[in-house]
């Protein structure tokens, strides 16, 4: 896996928890708004068991939540930890916020060409401090076996 491809799992997580988030949040209104049948309203299941279906989705979905936040943050702090002066932003906004480089530079104010070496010089430093970790991963499933999910 490149370090690019790497990165770039950022934004599939911050997308995925914004999803799950937004799953939980409905879940949670459906649970509120369930209102228990009356004596005349015929009634297939109890709301009892479609209660503890919706509540079984919501933890369920919260543990997947916590989980993509784990990883991002995990990522995130491996990013934080690079020593130049605009590398540690420079990949969170190309990476984690999908800017392009020309913004990532105007945001910087830096030179376009500034930000090309910025962009070397910082992948070149997260491959030599993490490369090992997801370099041989195959697939983002591999990288469980690092300790990075």
């Amino acid at each position: 896996m490149t370090t690019e491809k790497y990165l770039q799992r950022m934004k599939w997580l911050e997308n995925m928890m914004i999803c799950r988030a937004e799953k939980i949040d409905v879940g949670r209104s459906r649970a509120t708004n369930m209102v228990a049948p009356t004596d005349k309203e015929p009634v297939q299941t109890s709301p009892r068991d479609a209660l503890c279906e919706i509540l079984s989705s919501v933890a369920d979905d919260d543990k997947e939540l916590q989980g993509y936040k784990s990883e991002y943050l995990y990522i995130k702090s491996q990013i934080d930890s690079l020593s130049g002066m605009y590398s540690s932003a420079y990949l969170y906004m190309r990476f984690a916020k999908d800017k392009s480089v020309n913004e990532t530079a105007r945001t910087l104010n830096i030179s376009r060409s500034t930000a090309y070496r910025v962009h070397h010089d910082a992948i070149e430093e997260f491959e030599d401090l993490y490369g090992k970790i997801y370099k041989s991963a195959k697939t983002y499933q591999n990288l469980e076996h690092f300790g990075t999910v």
